[in-house]
């Protein structure tokens, strides 16, 4: 089951793993699709200009450091 909050124009999923939650922030592209990232990668994929994917663990605080 998925938690969905609206953030700044991003959804953001809160999900759990293995026992661990975390969130994961996506952004749909242009075609309808959505582009996902793992619980442990931390890097910022560059989808386009506009559209961005964002990663954090269950040890960071979603509120504060998520990165638009």
């Amino acid at each position: 089951m998925f938690e969905i909050l609206q953030r700044s124009g991003i959804e953001r999923r809160k999900h759990s793993v293995a026992g661990a939650s975390g969130y994961t922030e996506y952004a749909t592209r242009h075609d309808g699709g959505a582009e996902f990232g793992t619980r442990k990668a931390y890097l910022h994929h560059r989808l386009d200009t506009q559209h961005h994917i964002l990663i954090c663990t269950s040890q960071m605080r979603p509120d504060r450091d998520f990165v638009a």
